[in-house]
C-alpha cells in the first residue's frame, strides 16, 4: 500500500489556505486541491505519477460546479462545462 510521503500546501498572504498537493515518492499522486482566497473549493485534481488521470473539477467561486473534466493518463477524455446554476452547458 503506498502513502502520501507529503503533502505540499501553500497558503494567500491572508492564511487561508490556496492549495493541497500530495506527493508519493517524490511525484504528485493523489488527490490536490487548490482554493480561492474566500476558502471555497477552486480546482480538485486526481493525479497518478506526476500524470492527471481520473476526476478533474472546477469550481465558480460561489462553490459551484463549472467544468467536470477525466483524464486517463494525463490524456484528455471528457469535458462537461456548467452554467453559475450548475445547468449543464451543451
Amino acid at each position: 500500500m503506498d502513502l502520501i510521503d507529503s503533502v505540499a500546501k501553500e497558503f494567500y498572504e491572508s492564511g487561508m489556505i490556496k492549495s493541497e498537493i500530495p506527493f508519493i515518492d517524490g511525484d504528485t499522486s493523489g488527490n490536490a486541491t487548490l482554493y480561492y482566497e474566500n476558502g471555497h473549493t477552486k480546482f480538485e485534481i486526481t493525479y497518478l505519477e506526476d500524470k492527471r488521470d481520473g476526476e478533474q473539477k472546477e469550481y465558480y467561486p460561489t462553490g459551484k460546479l463549472k467544468t467536470d473534466t477525466f483524464y486517463h493518463e494525463g490524456e484528455l477524455q471528457s469535458v462537461d462545462r456548467y452554467d453559475e446554476h450548475e445547468n449543464k452547458i451543451e
